[in-house]
């Protein structure tokens, strides 16, 4: 039984469809499975950039659900950062970090993160 529960969530991370509604004639630039970093806890899911913004959706993997969007027009900086320990030791190269206009921070462990932070740039002058 908790095999399939494994394999069961495994699948549902690996091609979990969005459920965010995008408006008529925009589209989904670039996806992939990350995590949010919020204090200690990592949380699990897709991560979506479309024209005008990024949307993290949680998988049923984590005790927090629902999604987080991230307006581009709101972003002060896209760039590389590292993982956080504990919430506070750099541990790894290996995060995207997006800084907003009034302050907040996302910080997000992918695989590539320079490529998330170069198409992110790439709709910000675009638009």
């Amino acid at each position: 039984m908790k095999l399939t529960a494994v394999f069961l969530s495994a699948f549902l991370l690996i091609f979990q469809v969005a459920v965010f509604s995008l408006p008529s004639g925009e589209r989904i630039v670039r996806r992939g499975v990350v995590s949010l970093q919020e204090d200690l806890e990592h949380v699990t899911g897709q991560l979506y950039l479309t024209e005008t913004k990024l949307v993290f959706e949680s998988s049923g993997l984590n005790f927090r659900g629902g999604s987080t969007t991230i307006p581009l027009g709101n972003m002060a900086t896209a760039e590389k950062g590292w993982s956080k320990l504990l919430g506070i030791v750099p541990a790894v190269p290996n995060a995207l970090k997006i800084t907003m206009k009034d302050g907040k921070v996302y910080r997000f462990t992918c695989w590539w993160p320079s490529r998330w932070k170069d198409a992110i740039e790439e709709r910000i002058k675009s638009r």
